[in-house]
């Protein structure tokens, strides 16, 4: 029974822990994209402008 046990969490924790680093992974690019995004718009307010150039819309959709 405790062999079974130490079997089953040794095959857990390597999981856990590539899912854990796939999460991480994920939130820094969000973060990174939301960032980058806010900034763009930011700039396109300060400039005064309504709509967006084709070359901005581009931008935005190859990353995100």
């Amino acid at each position: 029974m405790t062999l079974a046990i130490e079997r089953k969490r040794s095959i857990d924790s390597p999981l856990y822990f590539l899912l854990w680093i796939k999460a991480a992974i994920l939130f820094c690019f969000s973060k990174k994209l939301l960032m980058n995004t806010l900034s763009l718009l930011i700039e396109i307010t300060k400039s005064g402008k309504k709509y967006l150039p084709e070359q901005i819309i581009t931008q935005i959709n190859l990353t995100g």
